[in-house]
């Protein structure tokens, strides 16, 4: 895996982002429902952009793999788990950015800036975070395993965002900083929340003095996709359309503990959906398997703009409401409120 180290911007110019060939994408087990959301087209399926990659993905191998199989075998993966050499697992660093981006597309593209769970090597994501890049997203996979503020998050913005004005950068021109959404699993999920928060309304100068909760001029966060976060998230007040989801089988994220611990809570356009049979860790398995990928998907097609995935959550029914995948599938007064304008 290439280090992101103290200078990103000789980083991203030295590194050459190579394709990305993810192993192990098919699953032994069959491929489960699909919701009708993003059906047509398909948002299962690969996007039409090669991806390029500063990470190196492979199965899990070294210190504590074996552990944290069990882990997530415990926690409902079923497909073979892929890490990078960054710890958990790897004997590489336990911080950085690792960045996916669509080959070729066209303009400045949306950014998603995605963070892992708790101990969650940061590979264990790569199926999912190559396919939104596929789809023409530039992707930012940040971690930091011993953050308490949630500056991975500003981390990931920053880095990104820094690579795109640097002419030696392959990223350079290459993100909108005006389409930033933020996404997470788990504990980042609970991040991706916090974050969103911490940017409407930034924290005063004594604080961000000592920790990096900054963002550069000119970023405006569209969206928040959460997937079953951590049930002791409390964001503070915030405006950016955000879906959060969950499985009937999360026993982390139990959807009886999220509605009215975070869901409940939210100011933002919220929609909060819950996958039939989706355990914790479904979203580490191929896109195919997870119930929720094309949900996922049309929401970040959605927050970067387009009107009509806008249509599949906003209005008097939209389709997020009905989708037969779903066995919760509801929205604020915030999020009812909202109209499509394209």
């Amino acid at each position: 895996m290439i280090r992101i180290v103290a200078s990103v911007l000789a980083v991203f110019a030295a590194a050459a982002m190579v394709a990305t060939a993810v192993p192990g994408v098919s699953s032994a087990q069959p491929a489960v429902a699909q919701s009708s959301v993003g059906a047509t087209p398909d948002l299962s399926e690969p996007g039409p952009f090669r991806v390029t990659t500063t990470a190196q993905v492979a199965p899990c191998r070294g210190p504590g793999a074996a552990e944290q199989i069990r882990s997530v075998r415990d926690q409902g993966a079923r497909a073979p788990l892929l890490c990078t050499s960054a710890a958990p697992i790897g004997s590489g660093p336990d911080n950085g950015v690792d960045v996916y981006a669509p080959d070729g597309a066209p303009g400045r593209r949306p950014l998603v800036v995605f963070v892992g769970g708790s101990g969650a090597n940061p590979g264990y994501f790569v199926r999912m975070v190559t396919h939104w890049a596929s789809h023409g997203f530039v992707v930012a996979v940040a971690y930091n395993a011993r953050e308490i503020a949630p500056e991975s998050v500003f981390t990931g913005i920053r880095r990104a965002l820094a690579a795109a004005n640097d002419p030696r950068s392959p990223l350079y021109g290459r993100i909108d900083p005006s389409r930033v959404i933020l996404a997470g699993h788990s504990a980042g999920a609970t991040k991706a929340l916090e974050s969103a928060s911490l940017i409407a309304s930034p924290p005063p100068q004594v604080v961000t003095d000592r920790l990096p909760l900054t963002v550069p001029p000119g970023v405006r966060v569209v969206g928040v996709l959460a997937m079953a976060p951590d049930i002791y998230t409390l964001p503070g007040p915030s405006r950016t359309p955000t879906l959060i989801t969950t499985g009937t089988d999360d026993r982390t994220a139990s959807p009886n503990l999220l509605r009215p611990v975070i869901v409940d809570r939210l100011t933002a356009p919220t929609w909060f959906t819950v996958a039939r049979g989706a355990p914790h860790l479904a979203a580490v398995d191929p896109v195919a398997d997870y119930p929720l990928t094309r949900i996922g998907l049309a929401f970040l097609e959605f927050v970067a703009g387009s009107g009509t995935y806008c249509r599949a959550f906003v209005g008097a029914d939209p389709p997020v409401l009905t989708d037969p995948v779903l066995a919760v599938s509801v929205r604020n007064a915030a999020a009812r409120s909202l109209a499509c304008t394209r």
